[in-house]
């Protein structure tokens, strides 16, 4: 029944309406929860992240959040719902090709250093193609969880110290091949609003680039 009130609604155009859109998906939200999201997919969408970030806030029972590409530098405003409760259920985060520096990183992990909350339950986490730097990663080691990282492309060198930091801080090793979270060709927007999402990319009119091949030259780490 709430799935068909849901369609209802997204047929009336509810949830594309800027005056009405934040408030209707947030009471479908704070009832049904990851069942209206529990994925979103914004690689390469800047512009829709810009456009319908206050909506995108509403959704709090993200598992996977893709934002590749979204120009986020060190100091973007999403920053700050990015590292709240309201992301505390993330995996997956896709943090690849943002201009993000050993300053960002900081901020990222700030509330979860500092407070012990924020992004505690992260497992998969993509920060390549940043300007990071091997200062930077010291940070890093408060997400407990970390399963996976993609630090490629960044100024990070792999070297023996490199290796030893991450066997003895986080008991992750150097993968030799690809690993299969990074190719992105699972990460989609998943649930009830998956359609708005679609309507939102439509009216925005970007076009996001190709979902780059595997690399055999990637500087991932593992468990």
């Amino acid at each position: 029944m709430a799935d068909r009130l849901f369609t209802a609604a997204e047929a009336k155009q509810k949830f594309v309406e800027p005056s009405t859109s934040a408030r209707g998906l947030q009471v479908f939200s704070e009832a049904y929860g990851e069942l209206v999201l529990k994925s979103l997919c914004l690689r390469e969408r800047s512009l829709l992240l810009s456009e319908r970030s206050e909506e995108i806030r509403v959704f709090r029972c993200l598992e996977t959040l893709d934002l590749h590409g979204c120009r986020l530098g060190d100091s973007h405003d999403f920053f700050h719902h990015l590292t709240s409760e309201a992301c505390s259920r993330l995996v997956k985060l896709f943090l690849g090709e943002n201009c993000m520096s050993d300053e960002g990183l900081r901020r990222l992990t700030t509330p979860i250093r500092v407070m012990k909350r924020g992004l505690e339950n992260l497992q998969h986490l993509d920060l390549s193609r940043n300007p990071l730097t091997e200062k930077g990663l010291g940070y890093l080691t408060c997400f407990q969880k970390l399963r996976e990282l993609d630090i490629s492309k960044t100024n990070v060198k792999l070297d023996s110290s490199l290796e030893s930091f991450f066997m003895k801080k986080m008991s992750m090793v150097f993968s030799v091949l690809p690993l299969q979270t990074f190719t992105h060709s699972e990460c989609k927007s998943e649930g009830w609003a998956e359609e708005v999402i679609n309507q939102w990319e439509a009216n925005a009119a970007e076009v996001p680039e190709k979902t780059p091949k595997p690399r055999t030259n990637a500087l991932q780490f593992c468990e």
